[in-house]
C-alpha cells in the first residue's frame, strides 16, 4: 500500500511546525482527569482545539471535487492509530467534534478505537488489507484512487464496505512521539482527499522566554503538512497561531465538567 499510494512529486503540499508551551496543558489534564474520573491525553485536546479553530475557518473543512471546493456540513476530525502493536495502522473520525464537549470525545475516542482495535472495525480493516496484499503496487495504487473516487469524492457511504465518506475528515492527527520521534513530516496520500495532517512529536524540556526570564518547561513540537489548494498561507498560519493559543491555555478556552 505503500508504494500504491505515492505518484512522482507533483503534490501541492507545504509543511512546517509550531513549538507549543505544554505546562499549563499538562496541568489542565492533570486536572480533569483527576476531577472526571477520565482519562484525556494531549490527543484528545490537540483533536478538539484542532476543531474549534477549523469552525472559524470553512475553507479549511471541506474537499476538492472537479478542481472545485466543496465545504463539509460540519468539522471532522480523524486520529491515525496503531494496530496489531504497530505493525498496521488506521484512521477513525469524531464528527462534528467542535459542538462536542472533551467528555464526549473522551468517551466516543475510546469507543471507537476500541472497535478498531479489536472490535467489528478491526475485522473490516484485516479484510481489506488482507486483499492488497495479493495485489501488485500497480494495481493497488488504481483501487485506492477508485476508494478514495468513491467513497470521498462521490460521497458514498457503506462502512462495512471499508467506504467512509469522510474517512479523515477535515483534519487527520497522529501522535508519533511515543516513538520517540522529535521531527517527523507525514505526507497527504492524494486517495485520502484531506485537507492536512498534524504529527505530535516527542515533548521535552526545553528552555524558554517567559516575561523576560528563561524558564524550563515542556514543549510539544507540532508538525504539519497542509494541501495548498485549499487556501493560501496566511490564513493557514492564523489557524496554526490560534491553534497554539488554545493549547497553551486550555484554562481559558475550556472548564472541567
Amino acid at each position: 500500500m505503500a508504494m500504491a499510494s505515492w505518484n512522482d512529486p507533483f503534490s501541492p503540499e507545504i509543511h512546517g511546525h509550531a513549538k507549543c508551551r505544554m505546562g499549563k496543558c499538562l496541568q489542565f489534564i492533570d486536572d480533569f482527569n483527576k476531577a472526571t474520573g477520565k482519562k484525556i491525553t494531549i490527543t484528545h485536546l490537540v483533536m478538539k482545539m484542532t476543531a474549534d479553530t477549523l469552525a472559524n475557518y470553512k475553507d479549511f473543512t471541506g474537499k476538492i471535487v472537479c478542481g472545485c471546493y466543496v465545504p463539509y456540513e460540519t468539522v471532522d476530525i480523524s486520529c491515525m492509530v496503531n494496530l496489531d502493536n504497530g505493525e498496521d495502522v488506521d484512521f477513525f473520525l469524531i464528527p462534528d467534534l467542535n459542538n462536542k464537549s472533551l467528555t464526549q470525545l473522551h468517551d466516543e475516542y475510546d469507543e471507537k478505537l476500541k472497535n478498531l482495535r479489536t472490535g467489528k472495525g478491526y475485522e473490516i480493516h484485516k479484510k481489506i488489507t488482507r486483499l492488497f496484499n495479493f495485489l501488485p503496487p500497480s494495481i493497488a495504487g488504481v483501487l485506492l484512487e477508485l476508494y478514495g473516487f468513491i467513497s470521498i469524492f462521490l460521497g458514498y457511504d457503506k462502512p462495512e464496505w471499508g467506504l467512509k465518506k469522510h474517512t479523515c475528515g477535515s483534519m487527520a492527527i497522529a501522535n508519533i512521539g511515543t516513538g520517540g520521534i522529535e521531527k517527523c513530516y507525514l505526507p497527504i496520500p492524494s486517495f485520502l482527499r484531506v485537507f492536512g495532517f498534524f504529527a505530535l512529536n516527542t515533548m521535552k524540556d526545553e528552555p524558554v522566554i517567559d516575561n523576560g526570564k528563561i524558564v524550563v518547561d515542556k514543549v510539544l513540537s507540532i508538525m504539519f503538512s497542509f494541501d495548498h489548494r485549499f487556501g493560501d498561507g496566511s490564513r493557514g498560519t492564523k489557524a496554526l497561531g490560534e491553534m497554539k493559543n488554545r493549547l497553551e491555555n486550555p484554562y481559558e478556552f475550556f472548564r472541567i465538567e
